[in-house]
Formats: C-alpha cells, structure tokens, sequence
C-alpha cells in the first residue's frame, strides 16, 4: 500500500466526527487530497478545511507548482487548506505528524520540515488523537483570523 493512502487510512480511523470527501487529484491536478468539516463544539455551524497528505522521509516535502497556485489562490480568497506531513522515523521525528497552513506552502516546498524549527508549524503529539487535530486545525485558523 502507498505510503499516502496508509496515511489517509489512518486519519480516516480516528476522526469519527469529521465529513471527508477524498478528491482524486488526477481528475483536477492541485487539489488537495481531502475535503473536511469538523462538527464544532461551541456552535452548530461546521469548520470546513482541505488538507493536502504528505510522507516523506527526509527533511523535504515534495510539493508540485500546481498544488502551491492551489494553495495560493485558495488561501487568498479567504478560504482554509493545510498540509498534513507524515514524518518517517528516518525523518527524525518517528512517525509524527506536522500540520502547515496551506499560507506557507511554497516555503514549505523549498524549506521543508526546517520550517518546524522556526516555529511554523505545528508537531502533533505522538499518538495523537482526534481533539489533538481539530484543535490544533481549528486553533491556528482562529489565531491566524484575528
């Protein structure tokens, strides 16, 4: 099995409150992977989100020009993307997941996982939960609106 879809499959495991609609990038090149919305807690309207999937196994993060102008285009008309990357254990950070704005996608292409050390980013916990993901998508949306 491809690295990406074990890794959708193990999202997929542990987000029960989430709607996902996986997106064959083939059929549109640039789209992201998947489609969300997470069902808020504090409100009955719904957090919807794109998320492109990545696996690397080293420090880089191999992102193609159409799924930066995606990003870019879709970041400046308001709307809300990240980039789940899957780190191997060779990557150093055994089998974390790292969360990037979709904002940052074109430093992400060029700086890869470095960009973690500069404070952009965030390193979910190992392992990690459900809550872990929707706070920490929801939160740096939030923080980053004000």
């Amino acid at each position: 099995m491809r690295p990406e879809k074990k890794f959708w499959k193990e999202i997929k495991s542990k987000t029960s409150n989430v709607n996902w609609t996986r997106i064959e990038s083939w059929a549109s090149p640039g789209v992201p992977d998947l489609f969300g919305v997470f069902k808020k807690k504090t409100s009955k309207t719904g957090f919807q989100f794109w998320i492109e999937l990545k696996c690397n196994k080293l420090q880089k993060v191999i992102i193609s020009p159409k799924q930066i102008a995606w990003h870019y285009a879709h970041t400046k008309h308001g709307g809300i993307s990240f980039v789940l990357v899957k780190i191997s254990a060779e990557g150093g950070r055994d089998g974390r997941i790292a969360v990037f704005p979709g904002k940052l996608v074109r430093e992400l292409s060029v700086q890869g996982l470095k960009l973690l050390d500069q404070g952009s980013g965030v390193l979910l916990p190992h392992p990690w939960t459900e809550e872990d993901l929707q706070n920490t998508l929801i939160g740096s949306h939030s923080s980053k609106a004000k």
